[in-house]
């Protein structure tokens, strides 16, 4: 047990240090970080060694937008469909579909027997479909549409009292495991909760400068990543190309932060 315990804690750390590979420097500069430019080269080495030869399909496969930017995807056998004989990429898109016809824009009709639709999911629409309505009969999804999702440590909002969230606004990850960002938020809530029943106070609402205080900084922290500094049409942002889905540093930074709740910055009723 120690020894897989010891196992899953090298695991963790390795994959928490990965954060660094979306750092950019101060100045924006285009190689970014030291480290992001190092993860791009082994990126560049598992194509090479892939097997696939140079050409269009090379080039379709390669990144134009900074490690990162997009979600990475780690595997070892990705590569390996696209060089068989039943296989072509197409990057061109949609055109139309006629009974099993598919029609790209540059002409390619193709005949399918099953077409699978992934065209993402609604991350900017956070609990949808459910309507949410919070503090003077303001509905939240509307107000955080207009403006970035306001909250503090994506747990809490001052919009909604007494109203806790798992994975909530930026905390998500694009390096490790968003289950130990639960896991820290869970224990958050508790002793949120814990304090409430302490006190006897039946409402519990983050105060708007402590919130304001926290986004503030977290925003800061964005503009020193990738997903702050490049617009690569990812689902991380809205339409404004504002981060509103992402935690831009460390999980035990997070961790650091949430396990002793500063009751100074709630207000207890």
């Amino acid at each position: 047990p120690f020894l897989l315990w010891l196992l899953r804690c090298i695991i963790f750390m390795v994959f928490d240090l990965n954060i660094r590979a979306f750092k950019v420097e101060k100045d924006h500069e285009p190689q970014g970080h030291w480290f992001a430019a190092f993860c791009r080269f082994l990126c560049a080495k598992h194509l090479h060694d892939s097997g696939i030869e140079g050409g269009a399909l090379l080039a379709a496969l390669t990144p134009k937008y900074k490690y990162g930017c997009k979600r990475a995807c780690f595997s070892e056998s990705y590569y390996d469909v696209f060089k068989k004989d039943n296989v072509r990429l197409h990057t061109s898109g949609v055109r139309r579909v006629e009974g099993q016809t598919v029609t790209t824009p540059d002409g390619t009709r193709s005949q399918l027997d099953a077409l699978v639709l992934c065209t993402g999911y609604k991350t900017q629409d956070f609990f949808a479909p459910m309507r949410v309505v919070g503090r003077g009969g303001v509905d939240v999804l509307v107000l955080w549409r207009k403006d970035v999702p306001r909250t503090y440590y994506g747990i809490v909002s001052d919009v909604m009292p007494n109203a806790f969230m798992l994975l909530g606004p930026n905390t998500l990850l694009g390096h490790n495991s968003v289950v130990f960002m639960a896991e820290c938020q869970v224990a958050f809530v508790v002793k949120v909760i814990a304090e409430m029943l302490r006190t006897k106070t039946r409402v519990c609402r983050i105060k708007a400068e402590a919130q304001d205080r926290w986004m503030a900084g977290m925003q800061a922290e964005m503009k020193g990543t990738v997903w702050g500094t490049e617009d690569c049409g990812s689902w991380y942002t809205n339409e404004r190309n504002e981060v509103t889905t992402l935690w831009p540093e460390s999980c035990t930074s997070y961790w650091r932060r949430t396990r002793r709740p500063n009751f100074k910055d709630f207000s207890f009723e």
